[in-house]
């Protein structure tokens, strides 16, 4: 069986440069995915570690998120519990 791994990434899309994916670390890779989008924003094409990576999908999701209602639910009844 395939291992999964979450790494951030960082691109551009119609002019809007992003860096995504921080899953919880977002203290270090925030400050190191900064200077990448800094370099990638003066022009340097060769910056991003992460260009052309694929992203894989979760097991159980294909892009709509069917399980927000239930975490949604969750919180609901969790604020009216405690």
């Amino acid at each position: 069986m395939a291992k999964l791994a979450v790494v951030a990434r960082a691109g551009v899309q119609d002019d809007v440069f992003y860096g995504l994916g921080y899953s919880g670390h977002g203290a270090h890779l925030g400050t190191h995915m900064g200077q990448i989008l800094a370099r990638m924003a003066t022009g340097d094409g060769e910056a991003n570690p992460t260009a052309g990576m694929s992203w894989p999908a979760f097991p159980l999701y294909n892009g709509m998120p069917w399980f927000l209602p239930l975490v949604g639910a969750y919180y609901k009844m969790k604020d009216r519990i405690f």
